[in-house]
């Protein structure tokens, strides 16, 4: 796969997609970010999930290899939306807390995670 960032593995036990994506304690599809983190997100690029760190070995699933830091979120394209207006982002931020969680049931899900 080729992102923003370059050329991407994939693995099927786990991908490269770091995105602003449903969040596993409330499934709200922020991610459970307050809005200053949102904002630093789409500024900067931080991963304050740090799902894949930069490898300090071999490459694997679980990390991203060198040169790419592991601490930037590598597929989203943050370096685009960083110029946005903080009115633009807390109006996406706004828009995507609105969206209601959905309970998928899915292994590792706690089982109240919509209420």
């Amino acid at each position: 796969m080729v992102g923003a960032f370059g050329r991407f593995a994939w693995s099927e036990t786990r991908n490269w997609k770091l995105e602003i994506a449903e969040a596993r304690k409330t499934g709200l599809p922020e991610g459970d970010h307050t809005f200053e983190e949102f904002l630093t997100m789409l500024r900067t690029g931080k991963d304050f999930d740090h799902l894949h760190p930069t490898c300090t070995g071999a490459p694997n699933s679980g990390c991203v290899p060198k040169p790419f830091d592991g601490d930037l979120l590598q597929i989203m394209p943050w370096p685009v939306q960083q110029h946005m207006t903080d009115h633009d982002i807390r109006a996406i931020f706004e828009y995507l807390k609105a969206i209601p969680c959905i309970q998928g049931n899915y292994p590792g899900e706690p089982a109240d995670r919509c209420q």
